[in-house]
């Protein structure tokens, strides 16, 4: 590798104090995707971008919990305990698959397979449109993309 190559590559890196600072609320930053195998960072990424997108926006968040079922139903305390048991061995052994995660965060005009055009919470959920942040305790009936 010679000297060219490295300055090259410096040169991608982003905010390298030897380079002009990358303004990333400016075009081609501005809607970057993040594309990386590392699913932790993923789902950072993620978590900014959707909360970005309705500050910008002034759409709201619904943060929807997961519901954990069996068949169809709610799990007991007894099925609760095992899962939660289940999860603490998993972690202690490092994992190799990742699980799903505990909540899923979206908002109007959010850019998923296609872009967030509404969504229709489940009929026992209430909540005030004028709130910045909706937490649903069961997921959305539909999500229309």
């Amino acid at each position: 590798m010679q000297e060219r190559h490295i300055k090259l590559l410096e040169g991608l890196v982003l905010n390298h104090p030897e380079y002009p600072k990358t303004d990333f609320s400016r075009v081609p930053w501005q809607d970057a995707g993040l594309v990386t195998p590392c699913h932790a960072v993923r789902i950072r990424w993620n978590e900014s971008a959707v909360r970005k997108h309705c500050q910008l926006s002034g759409n709201q968040l619904f943060v929807c919990e997961a519901e954990d079922t069996t068949k169809g139903k709610p799990l007991d305390v007894r099925e609760k305990d095992a899962l939660a048991n289940q999860v603490v061995e998993r972690t202690q052994l490092k994992k190799k698959r990742q699980q799903l995660p505990a909540k899923a965060e979206l908002a109007i005009g959010m850019k998923v397979q296609g872009i967030i055009v509404d969504v229709i919470l489940h009929p026992d959920e209430e909540y005030a449109k004028e709130c910045e942040e909706v937490v649903t305790a069961k997921l959305p009936q539909y999500i229309f993309l």
